[in-house]
């Protein structure tokens, strides 16, 4: 993916994740704004590193060693960082739409994992 790509994708999860946001109340909009645009970045840079791990696998020959692939342990970094990250922007919802907003994660979830199982099949 070239930068241009990156940008745009980085872009359209930012939208994604203003459409979700919307119910912020006032005072917490900059904050929001702010951890939504780092959100956004670490779940497209996350989806890049998923596919290098995808392509060249989870251990790399280094010095005709095995060893971690360096893409792994950015992702498993990051992939914590990113989760905290949803967190607080969750909490700055009220908490009604706290609740819808979980119960969509999930529902995308599952239509994600029943696709991908469909395709091995």
């Amino acid at each position: 993916m070239n930068e241009n790509e990156t940008k745009y994708k980085i872009q359209e999860e930012y939208a994604k994740l203003r459409k979700t946001l919307k119910n912020v109340p006032e005072e917490k909009i900059k904050m929001a704004e702010e951890l939504s645009g780092n959100a956004a970045f670490m779940a497209v840079t996350l989806r890049q590193l998923q596919d290098k791990i995808d392509k060249t696998g989870p251990i790399s020959e280094y010095n005709h060693r095995a060893v971690e692939n360096p893409a792994v342990k950015s992702y498993n970094t990051m992939v914590n960082r990113y989760s905290n990250v949803m967190a607080q922007l969750l909490n700055l919802l009220p908490k009604a739409d706290q609740e819808k907003t979980v119960e969509t994660a999930k529902q995308k979830e599952l239509k994600r994992f029943i696709k991908q199982k469909a395709q091995v099949a």
